[in-house]
């Protein structure tokens, strides 16, 4: 059931929207891309009104994940995991086990990452 109107933007879960201007569709596809789990993406109006969503593919991948039609469930749970440090929700429980050994993956990696810069820079 939806607020009535005059209160949807009380509720501290619900924000106004932002206008945004990208200077291509492509830009704004770019941007999608780079938002976090936690956030659906951008609805694009055009000159004559019409709205198009462009959603993150974090998003897009943890809804694969909660409802089981994921057909690549570690390359899902990686794109989630890839933007953890940007989210401010906490993770579902359901895939939430796979999503945090990717993100400990990834954070085994870069360390290594620095150790062999370090170690051929000495």
């Amino acid at each position: 059931s939806e607020l009535p109107l005059e209160d949807r933007f009380q509720a501290a879960c619900v924000q106004p929207p932002q206008v945004l201007t990208f200077h291509s569709f492509g830009a704004c596809r770019d941007a999608a891309r780079l938002l976090p789990w936690d956030n659906e993406g951008f609805v694009v109006v055009d000159g004559l009104g019409r709205r198009t969503k462009v959603k993150s593919e974090a998003y897009r991948a943890l809804q694969r994940l909660l409802i089981g039609d994921s057909s690549a469930e570690d390359d899902d749970a990686l794109a989630v995991a890839l933007t953890l440090h940007s989210a401010s929700a906490p993770l579902p429980s359901g895939p939430s086990a796979l999503i945090i050994s990717w993100r400990q993956k990834l954070e085994a990696l870069a360390k290594m990452c620095v150790i062999r810069g370090a170690a051929a820079q000495a």
